[in-house]
Formats: C-alpha cells, structure tokens, sequence
C-alpha cells in the first residue's frame, strides 16, 4: 500500500465485509492514516469500526448504497477543495 501516516483513506463497501476492503482499512490504520468508511446493508458489519469517521447507508440494496456513497464522495471532496486542503493543486471554477 502507497500510503503515508496522516494520509486519508476511503474504505468503501457496500456489505462492509469485502475482505480485500477491511485489509485495506487495516494497513492504513497500522500505517497511521485517516479512515473514513463507507458501507451499508447492516449496522454492525465490521468496515464501521475500522474509521474514524464512518458513513453508514441503511438499505439492503446496492443503487441506493452506491448512489449515497457517491453523493458522500462529492460532498467530502468538494469540502477539502473549498477548505484548500490539496495544496492549491485543485482549483474552484
């Protein structure tokens, strides 16, 4: 994994049991990263308490998980754009 301490990672998964996805979590948590979950289906999978912060969808279906996470996505970064937290890299239109 690429990654270095203070760095934000997203962990996204709609069932927050994709295997590959906790491990993921788990590596940037032991690298000291930030984890930021997405995940839906049931309130207690496991991706929940990987993050520091976590955003939780409560539905059984996939278009409704996925669409939310990618509304959560654009809201998030348009947040960082706006706090100019990429280093002048991004600009505003």
């Amino acid at each position: 994994m690429f990654a270095n301490e203070g760095d934000v990672l997203f962990a996204i998964s709609s069932s927050g049991q994709s295997e590959n996805i906790l491990e993921g979590a788990r590596e940037g948590l032991r690298k000291g990263c930030h984890v930021i979950t997405l995940s839906a289906f049931q309130p207690d999978n496991p991706l929940r308490s990987r993050g520091a912060l976590n955003f939780f969808v409560p539905t059984m279906k996939y278009g409704y998980a996925e669409i939310l996470h990618l509304c959560l996505c654009h809201c998030i970064l348009e947040g960082f754009m706006e706090l100019g937290r990429f280093g002048g890299g991004l600009e505003r239109e």
